[in-house]
């Protein structure tokens, strides 16, 4: 009997292509008359660009000035700004562990590139990711060093683990002190020592990880735990930005967020044409 289920089935299917590919067949082709004077609908398709920090866009880059130049000719709305891509230096700004002595913040090479991003958005609102959580807090069985060259392509430090702090509150103050330095002109660290910045920007924007059910392969708990952790976090440190953005590869379920003022108003999903 299923035997001759699925040879019905498939003399059905083989049918109906036949008659599909008949339809038009002989037919004179279409013509379509565009009416340039007439709006039947306005676009609201917006220009935007992602662009990613990196060693081209440093200031003595030979395209760095093209490359800003252009964002600002394009004066978008949104452009969304990530940080680090293969480069550490350009995205992780705690690349060792702190001591019970020292700690090791150095925003030096990204700063320049961050303050040119801003100044090339022209006070339109930008849509800020900090990708990477610093590899130190990973159990590794063999720790991921980071490259000493700034300019070179590590990709390694992306690679799926598991949190040392599995509530994800050891991440997100590493997520607010990057913050509060762009908006509150610095931070206090680990051991209560007042980073100086200087800069008070606004951030409308802030993204939380990027595609992270690929790159670290966290699972939905994992990443609303960092999400609601990081949220609380700059919460407590500045009222910016004034909208979150949960960043995925593809579209899924909104997470299951505990926290009543931290459900996502955005949901960014990469689209590349091929």
């Amino acid at each position: 009997m299923s035997h001759r289920f699925s040879v019905v089935c498939s003399a059905l299917v083989f049918v109906l292509f036949l008659g599909v590919a008949g339809i038009g067949a002989g037919e004179p082709p279409v013509k379509v008359q565009v009416k340039w004077d007439r709006v039947t609908r306005e676009l609201k398709t917006r220009p935007n660009i992602l662009f990613g920090a990196a060693p081209m866009e440093a200031r003595n880059a030979p395209l760095h000035d093209a490359f800003f130049q252009r964002v600002k000719e394009l004066a978008a709305d949104n452009v969304r700004y990530a940080t680090g891509g293969p480069y550490p230096f350009y995205g992780v700004v705690e690349r060792q562990a702190p001591t019970a002595t020292e700690t090791f913040w150095d925003f030096s090479t990204i700063d320049p590139v961050t303050e040119d991003m801003f100044k090339a958005a022209g006070g339109r609102p930008l849509v800020v990711n900090f990708t990477n959580i610093p590899e130190w807090m990973f159990k590794r069985a063999v720790p991921i060093v980071y490259p000493t060259d700034p300019n070179e392509k590590f990709w390694k430090y992306t690679e799926p683990g598991e949190l040392r702090d599995p509530s994800g509150k050891e991440a997100a103050d590493y997520f607010a002190r990057i913050v509060s330095w762009y908006v509150k002109g610095g931070f206090k660290d680990e051991l209560g020592k007042w980073h100086e910045s200087g800069h008070h920007y606004k951030i409308d924007y802030w993204e939380v990880l990027n595609e992270p059910d690929r790159e670290r392969q966290f699972n939905v708990e994992t990443y609303t735990r960092i999400y609601d952790a990081t949220v609380e976090a700059i919460r407590k440190v500045s009222p910016q930005p004034s909208l979150w953005v949960f960043r995925i590869p593809t579209p899924v379920a909104c997470p299951n967020s505990s926290s009543t003022f931290s459900i996502p108003r955005t949901i960014s999903r990469e689209f590349r044409s091929t």
